[in-house]
């Protein structure tokens, strides 16, 4: 029997869909969550036609099995599990270039990490885009200076706080 090593990222990957769906989540939604797999490593089209295509090409599944798997995809595809390959490398990306004081960690949408900025504090920073977004401030006696600029979401603002204790904590 031959033995096929899985890559760390997958594994990563179902331990957040465990995390955020539990196993009857997983159990329930096994098929939409390979089909997911699929068209976010790109083995498979993110069309409709070309994922039917697809399916009726890369297995022995019946027509009529295509078409139920595909619309229960289309239905439940805005309530899948949040990851994918894009996400996860710009995660590592990030937490690869800066040395940061916490690391960067998906919040909702938010790639967020602080990072010490080099005048005794510290910044928080946004690294979903392109570019660092920096969304505050926190100077040497942790209080925190938000970006005016930008709405913050609430579980940032959480996070945020949660943060600047545990490196108060840390260094007291």
């Amino acid at each position: 029997m031959e033995q096929t090593l899985v890559k760390e990222t997958e594994v990563t990957a179902l331990m957040q869909i465990l995390r955020e769906t539990g196993i009857k989540g997983v159990m329930q939604m096994a098929d939409c969550i390979v089909l997911n797999h699929l068209v976010e490593r790109g083995l498979c089209n993110h069309e409709r036609a070309g994922m039917i295509q697809t399916l009726r090409e890369g297995t022995n599944m019946e027509y009529s099995e295509i078409m139920e798997l595909v619309n229960k995809y289309e239905r439940m595809k805005s309530s899948l599990p949040s990851y994918s390959l894009a996400l996860n490398q710009q995660l590592d990306k990030q937490n690869a270039i800066h040395d940061a004081e916490v690391g960067f960690e998906w919040v909702g949408k938010r790639l967020l990490g602080i990072v010490k900025n080099g005048r005794g504090g510290y910044d928080l920073y946004d690294g979903s885009g392109n570019h660092l977004i920096k969304l505050a401030g926190i100077n040497e006696r942790y209080h925190i200076s938000w970006n005016n600029h930008w709405v913050v979401h609430p579980a940032v603002l959480h996070w945020t706080t949660k943060a600047v204790k545990e490196i108060k904590e840390r260094i007291w």
